[in-house]
């Protein structure tokens, strides 16, 4: 594959160089920069660096240069210079992008199963990284990490231009709140939107759940309504408040689909249970149909995939076939196997609103078994979602372990009391250790035959950042490793 990660790129934009990053190295000639706006520091520093600058070679868009470009927004105005730089790349790929607090990664990976179980050469872009694939492969092509969800404009236009020539038919990508506020994946031209939910995170850069809201609602009412694709769609989860509200302000976008969904009027019923779901009335058909898939939550993220897979390929009967070998994303509810069958669960649930919903799934299918929980929550993040986690463990959890998940500059201890904070005094039995490994073999040690224990909060990470330090952890491999040295296999 040739298909790279420029991740700080300078691309011509009408004869000059776009230039968005100041460790950019550039070639002569004139320069379109995009700087911090206001007199903050670091943008007075870049200004002055650029002004040092040879004469010959101009410099637009500094306040103050000589040569302004003043721009209400420039994050999004870089986007559509980025847009205008690949040649619109996205107009010659089939785009799908998702948003929403939780199961964006899990549509993701559902909708590239079934576009590569159709035929379809596709490319998968979010939190798992950059990832391509070839129809009928058990593994991806190529595998890179990008560093954010969604990235910045010009290295995400720079990978659709890269897609195209690759031969990439359809491109998938989570688009995170943060991409849309800073204009990340402004230029993109969408031929598809989903929405899975909104509820409580990243209040530390949104401020406020209306603008968090209003965030997820650009994509659909600004971003998906200028694309030049000429069949859009917005697929909405109607369970959540805020679909029906983004559903309502789509009605005046003239050319766009909106299909909605909730589990108690598109199904006609739903079994959960520890091997999976049990679906009657998907996309309109009564037989049942089994999906490995565990939790209501994977119903809906099952639901919001196939109506966006059917919007995008019309080849819905093939679809349906396709649904029992559908797989999660790894760190989205991924069983630690365990050759003793012990129910283990490792999962991504770093808000209250899905530690909820694991919990309550594995609460659904518990039989005569406890749930034990493990949790953190991350530093530098969101403080006021601490004790609201710890309350969701007191009420989904019959045992809780609290530990650290990425403290990164905050004392790890100073977080853990947070969360305790939500967990009242005469509680379940609740277990506070900061060395997450530690956590994990304790947690382990503490099944008893029929439990269930979820590991949440790192999913799929291979890290744990520890001040400006990320150390290699991963929670599926330490939870394998505790699972075999407290319960080995017993030689005859």
């Amino acid at each position: 594959m040739s298909l790279r990660v420029r991740k700080f790129p300078a691309m011509v934009w009408r004869g000059q160089q776009l230039v968005w990053d100041s460790r950019q190295p550039v070639g002569p000639g004139p320069e379109l920069h995009f700087l911090p706006s206001g007199t903050d520091a670091r943008a007075s520093e870049i200004r002055e660096a650029l002004r040092a600058r040879p004469a010959a070679r101009q410099t637009v868009g500094l306040p103050g240069s000589g040569a302004d470009l003043e721009v209400e927004h420039p994050g999004r105005f870089l986007g559509h210079c980025a847009a205008e730089a690949s040649g619109f790349a996205s107009r010659e790929l089939q785009v799908v992008g998702v948003t929403g607090t939780n199961g964006k990664t899990t549509c993701v990976s559902l909708l590239r199963q079934m576009v590569t179980g159709l035929g379809f050469k596709c490319a998968e872009l979010g939190t798992l990284g950059l990832r391509v694939w070839e129809p009928g492969q058990e593994t991806p092509v190529l595998d890179l990490q990008i560093g954010f969800t969604t990235p910045e404009a010009p290295t995400l236009h720079d990978l659709f231009r890269q897609a195209v020539t690759a031969g990439i038919e359809i491109f998938l990508m989570e688009a995170s709140s943060h991409g849309a506020e800073l204009g990340r994946v402004e230029g993109t031209h969408f031929d598809g939107l989903i929405f899975t939910n909104l509820t409580q995170d990243h209040l530390d850069f949104h401020g406020t759940m209306a603008r968090y809201e209003r965030a997820k609602s650009r994509l659909f009412t600004e971003v998906l309504a200028l694309s030049k694709k000429p069949r859009r769609f917005a697929v909405l989860n109607t369970d959540s408040p805020a679909g029906p509200r983004i559903a309502g302000q789509l009605e005046a976008s003239v050319g766009v689909r909106v299909l909605t969904f909730a589990l108690g009027s598109s199904l006609a019923s739903l079994r959960t249970t520890k091997s999976g779901l049990e679906l009657a009335g998907l996309l309109g058909r009564s037989e049942p149909i089994h999906s490995p898939l565990v939790g209501r939550h994977n119903a809906e993220n099952l639901l919001a995939s196939l109506l966006a897979a059917e919007a995008l390929t019309g080849r819905t009967e093939e679809l349906l076939h396709l649904v029992p070998k559908l797989r999660g994303a790894p760190g989205r509810f991924e069983r630690v196997p365990d050759v003793h069958g012990r129910h283990v669960f490792v999962d991504y649930a770093h808000t209250p609103d899905a530690l909820e919903k694991s919990l309550g799934t594995l609460a659904a299918v518990r039989g005569e078994g406890r749930v034990l929980a493990l949790l953190g929550c991350g530093g530098d993040r969101d403080r006021g979602k601490r004790a609201l986690m710890g309350a969701v463990a007191a009420r989904g959890a019959d045992e809780v372990f609290l530990t650290s998940d990425n403290p990164r500059s905050e004392d790890p201890l100073r977080i853990l009391a947070d969360i305790r904070a939500g967990l009242p005094a005469t509680s379940v039995p609740v277990h506070v250790d900061a060395d997450r490994r530690a956590s994990i073999f304790a947690a382990v040690r503490a099944l008893r035959p029929g439990d269930l224990l979820l590991i949440a909060g790192k999913g799929h990470e291979s890290y744990q950042i520890v001040g400006d330090r990320a150390l290699p952890f991963s929670d599926f491999e330490v939870t394998a490793e505790a699972l075999a040295a407290v319960y080995p296999i017993k030689s005859i």
